[in-house]
């Protein structure tokens, strides 16, 4: 299920969310937000399983 949240960003990311979007394989910005989460998701497992 997905839901709808809210989210303030610097404006230099913004610029590049934007950039994403014009330039990449991303269908919009809450795509990019999930595929930033999950990369970061990712990380933060594989530094806890160190």
């Amino acid at each position: 299920m997905k839901v709808r949240i809210s989210a303030t960003v610097e404006d230099k990311n913004k610029k590049y969310i934007d950039s994403l979007l014009k330039n990449s394989k991303y269908r919009n910005k809450s795509h990019i937000i999930d595929t930033a989460i999950e990369l970061l998701k990712e990380k933060e497992e594989a530094e806890n399983e160190k």
